[in-house]
């Protein structure tokens, strides 16, 4: 049996294999699933636990015998734990990013904030604007989904302080994607995105041109990643590890230099992965110390 994993539909882009394997002697598999393949994986109950990302954060919610109430309000589950056959499902995802928010020294209370996205990352971010008491948070969607307005209109608003990127544009290897025009705002104050491959999106080194605050999604899933150990394993792991695991992967300094980003060579930029994976297999043998 293959005790722990990640399951979702494309995951070439993913560093979790990396970040889990590094933490502990478990091997940690990628499981990608079409979505009729899904229902029959975890009826099998085959796994002790596994992490769940796009496109079935949601899907799984009803295969499940217990959600955590957090896991309920955002309605998606990152984080499932196979307990003697009873399926558990919670989520980290929203631990992660309020981590990500607060290590970056990002305001949220009483400011506008532009939600990109409508799928089950874009609940988790609803979630936590609303726990640091944003003033405003327009959702922006494609499909015209209820409560959401369409990037045409989200141009229009002018008043937005952050923005907030839950989509997949921008992500490798489509690392040139852009879902919106930073111009657009003026009162802009800074960006979360929470794709962690390319650790720096196109989105980032707009606001990093414009000198607006940013954030990438790295800290986030080393965070999110560090929670759902905790609950596979049933442990507590000093917190101090997420910092150290996360500036071992790479420092700013780091990215900017061995990568020599610059608009006019982004082309090295997709081979971030790369770097990363290369980078990766030196360090990950030091990580279990912090555990």
């Amino acid at each position: 049996m293959d005790k722990f994993g990640l399951i979702g539909r494309t995951l070439k882009h993913s560093f979790s294999k990396y970040i889990h394997e590094g933490f502990f002697d478990d091997s940690y598999n990628l499981f990608e699933l079409e979505p009729n393949e899904l229902s029959n994986f975890i009826s099998k109950r085959e796994f002790q636990g596994v992490n769940v990302t796009i496109p079935y954060k949601q899907d799984v919610i009803s295969m499940l015998d217990y959600v955590d109430e957090n896991a309920k309000e955002i309605n998606a589950v990152n984080t499932i734990v196979n307990r003697n056959g009873m399926l558990s499902g919670y989520n980290t995802d929203y631990l992660g990013l309020l981590d990500l928010i607060k290590v970056n020294e990002i305001e949220i209370e009483n400011k506008n904030v532009l939600l990109l996205g409508n799928g089950g990352t874009s609940n988790t971010a609803r979630y936590v604007l609303k726990l640091l008491k944003a003033k405003s948070v327009t959702v922006v969607s494609r499909n015209n989904a209820s409560g959401t307005i369409s990037f045409e209109e989200a141009n229009t608003k002018s008043d937005t302080e952050v923005i907030v990127n839950t989509t997949p544009v921008g992500m490798y290897p489509n690392n040139e994607g852009r879902i919106i025009c930073l111009d657009n705002y003026p009162k802009l104050e800074a960006v979360v995105d929470v794709i962690y491959n390319p650790l720096r999106t196109m989105l980032c080194i707009d606001a990093k041109n414009k000198g607006v605050k940013y954030a990438g999604g790295l800290y986030m899933l080393v965070s999110q990643a560090i929670y759902a150990r905790e609950l596979f394993h049933d442990i507590e792991v000093d917190k101090k590890v997420i910092k150290d695991v996360f500036k071992s992967i790479k420092s700013e300094e780091d990215i900017e230099k061995e990568l020599d980003i610059e608009e006019k060579e982004i082309e090295k930029y997709k081979n971030g992965i790369t770097a990363f994976i290369s980078y990766s297999s030196s360090i990950f043998s030091s990580i279990t110390d912090f555990v």
